[in-house]
């Protein structure tokens, strides 16, 4: 018998059933807490109607006491994620877990940089050279000048492929989570450029993101460097040409009108996303409901190929002829059942009305800057994709250039506070410098 761990619980050991000549694992309950043992014999009798090949869990050999000590055998299998990480990297800390996908800090040893590592679980190969492909692609821009992550490599470890990023901070989301307390515009605008600039760039090289929202944008040293940020997560990117309508893409508070009706996909997709994050650090929470397609159609109305799904043709009516359908009806074509519930237009009617009453405004320079917010909002969150703003002309609107507060420069504490911010400074274009000085 061979040690190989131990825990609270007791001990892993690694034996030899003699009358089978099968190598096991064997979990020994040093500590006898009754209830906790048979509460984990339940659950894996009950796992053990699953194919443990097939759904990757791992095969339960048997349960029995031996000198008073409760045991668990099971087949025996090689290392761990964690074991087989640490022959090469020395990982720092377990970022995040999802289904298919790892994240580590960790100390690249040969040459001392600390990266973020993505590591893929599950092997669907093409997805992975998806994202490889997107990644190598979007390698021609350059990281610091465009705001987006860098990309340091893609290898393969036993097996497993995995892929190394530079090290950010945290997330918009992880920020916003910490009060939910809304942003204030001077906070919001260095954001919304830096991505503006970002999605100029991906626009320039006919890449669409198709992923944004606050947990895809991190912020790079928060307390060196206050909303400094960049675009991460190309796992869903593609080349604007591989899109095509009908394809379901974005996270549902932050889906455009076109994706959910099946229209053509474009750039637009992303400004619209744009707009969805800035109302979501402008409220302090989504302008749409992100669980519920069709209770975000509900304040979505337009046509496209799906709309079937969403609408009813009114034969006898002296409308246009067509409805929302109900959520009954809904549900019978979707075989989806929509959740209902209160959400943000219900309270608020108008984005200048909701504006006013997450941030009253104090004086006219203050009331003028959140016009000029708003209006930008509105041009990312046009309905007709072909008229939605575009990045570079996102990036020439009065709200983040500050044209319209030009004149109070020099004599206007909010003024001032807006251009002291050093990542606005940092991330200005020559454009923008120009009305400020």
């Amino acid at each position: 018998m061979n040690f190989n761990g131990e825990g609270a619980f007791g001990k892993v050991a690694q034996c030899l059933n003699l009358s089978t000549n099968e190598r096991v694992a064997l979990k020994i309950h040093t500590q006898n807490e009754e209830h906790v043992i048979q509460q984990e014999v339940y659950m894996l009798e009950a796992i053990r109607a699953l194919d443990p090949e097939k759904n990757n869990i791992v095969r339960f050999v048997e349960s029995f006491r031996f000198n008073g000590l409760s045991c668990l055998a099971f087949e025996m299998l090689d290392k761990s994620l964690w074991d087989l990480m640490k022959e090469s990297w020395t990982p720092l800390r377990l970022n995040e877990i999802r289904p298919v996908i790892h994240q580590l800090l960790c100390l690249n040893l040969s040459t001392n940089e600390r990266v973020a590592l993505k590591i893929h679980t599950q092997n669907e190969e093409h997805v992975i050279q998806r994202e490889v492909y997107m990644l190598e692609a979007i390698r021609a821009l350059d990281p610091e000048k465009n705001n987006i992550v860098r990309f340091v490599e893609s290898f393969r470890f036993n097996g497993l492929s995995c892929l190394a990023f530079e090290m950010l901070d945290r997330s918009l989301w992880d920020l916003m989570k910490e009060s939910w307390t809304p942003l204030r515009l001077n906070e919001i605008r260095p954001v919304i450029h830096q991505l503006l600039v970002a999605f100029d760039a991906l626009k320039g090289i006919g890449v669409i993101h198709t992923d944004l929202k606050p947990d895809n944008i991190m912020l790079v040293n928060h307390k060196d460097q206050p909303y400094r940020v960049k675009l991460i997560d190309f796992g869903l990117a593609a080349p604007v040409n591989m899109l095509e309508a009908g394809d379901t893409v974005q996270p549902i508070g932050y889906r455009a009108p076109e994706v959910m009706l099946g229209l053509p996909l474009s750039e637009a997709i992303d400004m619209w996303g744009v707009g969805c994050v800035m109302a979501f650090l402008c409220f302090g929470r989504n302008l749409f409901p992100g669980d519920c397609q069709y209770h975000c159609m509900d304040h979505l109305l337009s046509a496209g190929i799906q709309s079937f799904d969403y609408f009813s043709k009114e034969e006898c009516s002296t409308s246009p002829g067509w409805r929302l359908k109900s959520p009954e009806e809904y549900k019978k074509t979707t075989g989806l059942t929509p959740r209902l519930y209160s959400n943000f237009y219900d309270k608020y009617n108008c984005l200048e009305f909701a504006f006013q009453k997450f941030h009253p405004s104090r004086d006219n320079i203050e009331f003028t800057d959140s016009i000029a917010f708003v209006s930008l909002l509105k041009s990312c969150l046009d309905l007709d994709p072909s008229k939605r703003i575009t990045p570079k002309e996102a990036l020439k609107h009065p709200f983040i250039t500050m044209a319209h507060l030009v004149n109070e420069k020099d004599t206007h504490a909010y003024m001032k506070h807006g251009i002291s911010s050093p990542t606005l400074k940092l991330t200005w274009s020559s454009e923008m410098t120009s009305f400020l000085t």
